[in-house]
């Protein structure tokens, strides 16, 4: 934590702060697990090369347990982050406690549990966040991390669970998306529902259990566009939300459902779950199915559900199979990303497509996938391409927790990463670390989900948890999450592990575009023949170099080749590449030198004297290939008269 930000010290105890290891305080800073005693979020910039830490801080309420104002207080959990053009944090996340730092004049909701007129908030009902158990924040830093200058709660009666996401978008419309707990109206006398608007495609919580919202808010997080639910009618369902992506205006969304009753819409991909009996209230008795939806927010009522599908399959033999999205993104398009995991095999209808990396899975149980997928839908909800993403052959590792985090470029080549304890064979190219157990995969497919560009191992010999992943305009990966174990680190900004169970962990990966060589034939050539250039070129335009791999027979400086002697020629043509480019596979081109034929020249033999020798003035003759003439009769020769 670095000194003069918005909360240096730890909210639960101001006057010190605990070792961020964790300790035997119950009370201790902690983030991202429940553990005993309270979570506490914290926010923290890091410079580009990974070596300055230009801020942090918590971000959070009180501890767990009534406070001297009568005040409950809970667990913050910070769960989403953007940046908008000037340089402000916006974060989003879940916290249980009334007296979290908003800014009360200028919230859109001052109430971490809003009730109704007369009663308004009731600090003291129920536990944590009164009746709602957690409610949503929306908090807005200055560049230095030093000032909030926003922060508002976003919450109905019922409360909220789980993840919150955010995304903003060019004009600074700030997108939030998550879940929330649709309570019976019935069990709380002073209800309010979550804040919805009018053209809200769902403006009331169909069911009583778990339902998707999104939100958009106008720039400054005040005044709210579009705000609306998203679930089935079944009490004893759920529907969640895992995943936020806004393109062009548009919202999408993607989670996990047991709801066979979720609104779908005309054309889609899956418009059901398989149910066990007939009448079933859950998919595939309470089995999970994956489930991605476009909102327009500039539509109003049912028009602005643009498209919604399962992702799934369409048959489950054993009646327990199930599906999850994980991660989403959209590029500029409108084409949206789902990644995930999946026991469904093509042969259940999985929508895998030929010609993709994956198109089969390996079975395991019950003739079962247990994989990973990432498939690509149109901007109107049709398939692209889907491939699945695994061992091809059941190999070791494969606890497989589904691709958990994804991102595209705008060439559309697409970027996730998922753990802990990826399998061992699992498709990679160029990877940085060799497989041990307990690693997480980094991969970056192609646009149309056939190859593999670039993928890695990343981990320390225990299971690693990736939870977030994004690009920056040069196409550097960067990657967050928490392992219990120490990691590869490289420039680090924090070399030691502290301890404790959970470690956070931060990397950057400097991802090269793939480059080719063009070198084309050589033509033979005749012993004796002058050097000469050959000459290639890098699809990266950088230069390319020259290397013999047969120096008995040529020699090459630069681009010129020189002829040693007759046989094979082989010359390698390479590309080293650099910060952008990758090495290029080298290419050979092998050609032949040829015997000459030799030129005997023999020059007008000088006089003799009758009775001399023949000698050099008479044997005078030169040849065009090396070694030595033999004369007939030799030198020393005394000729007849």
């Amino acid at each position: 934590i670095t000194p003069g930000v918005f909360e240096p010290t730890c909210p639960y105890f101001p006057s010190s702060i605990v070792g961020g290891g964790g300790g035997t305080n119950a009370y201790d800073c902690k983030f991202g697990a429940y553990e005993s005693g309270s979570n506490g979020a914290f926010v923290s910039k890091i410079s580009a090369d990974g070596q300055t830490l230009l801020y942090s801080t918590f971000l959070g309420g009180a501890a767990t347990g009534t406070n001297a104002g009568n005040i409950q207080i809970g667990n913050d959990y910070g769960t989403g982050i953007a940046v908008d053009s000037g340089d402000n944090a916006w974060v989003v996340g879940t916290t249980g406690s009334n007296s979290f730092p908003i800014t009360p004049s200028t919230a859109f909701q001052p109430y971490c549990d809003p009730q109704a007129p007369p009663t308004l908030f009731t600090p003291v009902f129920g536990s944590y966040c009164g009746t709602a158990s957690y409610a949503v924040f929306l908090v807005q830093l200055n560049p230095t991390g030093t000032t909030e200058l926003y922060g508002t709660f976003l919450n109905g009666t019922g409360g909220s669970e789980g993840t919150a996401y955010i995304a903003l978008d060019g004009s600074g419309n700030i997108y939030v998306a998550g879940t929330v707990y649709n309570q019976n109206p019935g069990s709380v006398s002073e209800f309010v529902k979550f804040p919805t608007t009018t053209s809200a495609y769902q403006a009331t919580g169909l069911g009583t259990n778990f339902s998707p919202f999104v939100t958009e808010f106008a720039p400054g997080g005040r005044t709210l566009i579009y705000s609306t639910l998203f679930g089935g009618p079944n009490g004893g369902a759920f529907t969640v939300t895992d995943g936020l992506a806004v393109s062009g205006g548009k919202i999408y969304i993607g989670g996990q459902t047991n709801d066979p009753q979720l609104p779908t819409t005309l054309g889609a991909l899956s418009s059901t779950c398989v149910r066990n009996q007939p009448g079933d209230q859950t998919c595939n008795g309470n089995a999970s199915q994956g489930f991605v939806a476009e909102f327009d927010p500039t539509k109003s009522g049912a028009a602005s559900l643009v498209f919604s599908t399962y992702l799934n399959g369409s048959v489950s033999a054993h009646g327990d199979e199930r599906s999850q999205v994980f991660a989403l993104t959209a590029d500029t398009a409108g084409n949206v990303y789902a990644g995930g995991f999946t026991t469904y095999s093509a042969a259940d209808g999985f929508p895998a497509t030929v010609g993709a990396l994956q198109p089969t899975c390996f079975l395991k149980f019950n003739s079962e996938c247990f994989t990973n997928f990432v498939t690509k839908l149109s901007q109107t909800g049709s398939l692209v391409w889907s491939t699945f993403y695994g061992s091809p052959s059941g190999a070791n590792g494969g606890n497989n927790n589904g691709v958990v985090a994804i991102a595209v470029d705008s060439s559309e080549n697409v970027y996730i990463t998922g753990g802990a304890d990826a399998q061992g064979d699992i498709p990679l190219n160029n990877s940085l670390q060799a497989y041990t157990s307990g690693v997480a995969f980094v991969t970056e497919l192609n646009s149309s989900g056939s190859h593999v560009l670039f993928g890695t191992f990343y981990g320390g010999g225990a299971d690693i948890y990736p939870t977030t992943l994004a690009l920056d305009s040069s196409n550097n990966i960067y990657f967050a999450g928490y392992t219990a174990n120490n990691l590869p680190l490289v420039n680090a900004l924090q070399s030691t592990n502290a301890g404790g169970s959970n470690q956070g962990f931060f990397a950057k990966i400097a991802v090269t575009t793939p480059q080719t060589i063009t070198f084309g034939p050589l033509s033979n050539v005749t012993y004796g023949a002058a050097p000469f250039n050959v000459s290639a070129t890098a699809s990266s335009s950088l230069t390319v170099s020259f290397t013999p791999l047969t120096p008995s027979t040529c020699t090459v400086s630069n681009t010129l080749v020189t002829i040693v002697q007759g046989g094979a020629c082989t010359i390698q043509a390479t590309q080293a590449g650099n910060g952008t480019y990758s090495p290029a596979p080298p290419v050979n081109q092998t050609f032949q030198i040829l015997p000459a034929t030799p030129i005997i020249t023999w020059f007008t033999p000088g006089d003799i004297l009758f009775g001399g020798a023949l000698g050099t003035s008479q044997l005078n003759a030169t040849i065009s290939a090396p070694g030595t003439l033999v004369y007939t009769p030799p030198a020393g020769t005394v000729l007849s008269p």
